[in-house]
């Protein structure tokens, strides 16, 4: 599929006409048209606006969906309180955060043949 291909679907995607689209974005509806049938290529500022927007602009451009993770709220408020931190401060969580995980690992229990998962047995 081509770069007018893959548009096409990701306004579908979010649920846009084109001429709803050319609106948002700031071109005309047969600009819009252009780019769809691979009559012209979109610009930076316009792909921007189709970012914004959520759509895939990796996607458009490769043809290969990028996998975002997404943060829980607990993750998100952790995050949030995190880049509000000194950076002193984010040094010392990131310490933490890592001597944490090391613990985590040496205290897991083991997977073995007859146990892959490593879970507890009685």
């Amino acid at each position: 599929m081509s770069v007018g291909g893959r548009l096409r679907t990701v306004r579908k995607e979010l649920g846009l006409s084109q001429r709803e689209l050319a609106e948002i974005t700031g071109v005309i509806p047969n600009t819009q048209g252009f780019y769809e049938r691979g009559k012209r290529m979109p610009d930076a500022g316009y792909l921007e606006k189709i970012a914004a927007l959520g759509g895939d602009v990796t996607y458009i451009l490769t043809g290969f969906r990028v996998q975002v993770p997404t943060l829980s709220p607990v993750e998100a408020d952790l995050l949030d309180n995190f880049r509000e931190c000194e950076e002193a401060d984010q040094n010392a969580i990131r310490q933490l955060a890592r001597r944490s995980a090391e613990l985590a690992q040496r205290t897991r229990p083991r997977a073995r043949p007859d146990n892959p998962q490593g879970a507890q047995v009685a």
